[in-house]
């Protein structure tokens, strides 16, 4: 069975360290690395196993540098934007294994850039909705608009059918009605 490895830009983006940084740690032998094919060409290929042996990258991550929050444990439990105490949990005791406990650095930290993913998701649903509610909206204003458009049309046509009636009457061309109509409209 392989072991899963990670390319130099997948541990950064999980450690929150810079690639150069990752490269870096790899040139000084402080993070065990195979250089192996990739999608273009060869590239640094960095087993779970290595990540897990580096003292360098557990240490980073440690001290909380990708988090934001200063240093110790703490920072890494509470996590960016979280008051003290709401964190994911507490990094494990005295008793867990060595593999366990570097592990769990690396796990809060997906762990928490999982929730902020998550919150942003939750905003894009809710402007989705905002958006399509708009669109109806939008659609409904036009339908009456349109409606009210036509409705008029028809009222200027009845209205206009009314007058050449009345001028027929009248025994008037359609300007002299125009005019009669005109004078009307001034006397009142």
């Amino acid at each position: 069975m392989t072991e899963e490895s990670y390319t130099i830009a997948q541990v950064a983006k999980f450690t929150g360290l810079h690639a150069k940084s990752v490269r870096r740690l790899i040139k000084q032998g402080k993070l065990r690395a195979e250089m192996g094919e990739g999608k273009f060409g060869p590239e640094y290929q960095i087993t779970q196993t290595g990540l897990l042996e580096s003292e360098a990258v557990r240490a980073y991550l440690s001290r909380g540098n990708n988090t934001g929050q200063g240093e110790g444990a703490q920072a890494l439990e509470d996590g960016p934007g979280m008051e003290a105490g709401q964190g994911l949990g507490r990094a494990p005791s005295g008793g867990a294994s060595p593999s366990e406990a570097a592990l769990w650095p690396i796990s809060n930290n997906l762990l928490l850039r999982f929730q902020e993913l998550a919150e942003e998701l939750s905003e894009y649903k809710a402007k989705a909705i905002l958006l399509e509610a708009a669109e109806s909206e939008s659609e409904k204003l036009r339908a009456q608009a349109q409606e009210q458009g036509e409705t008029l049309q028809e009222r200027e046509a009845a209205l206009h059918a009314r007058e050449l009636e009345l001028a027929t009457l009248k025994g008037l061309s359609w300007r002299k009605f125009r005019k009669w109509k005109k004078a009307q409209a001034q006397a009142q």
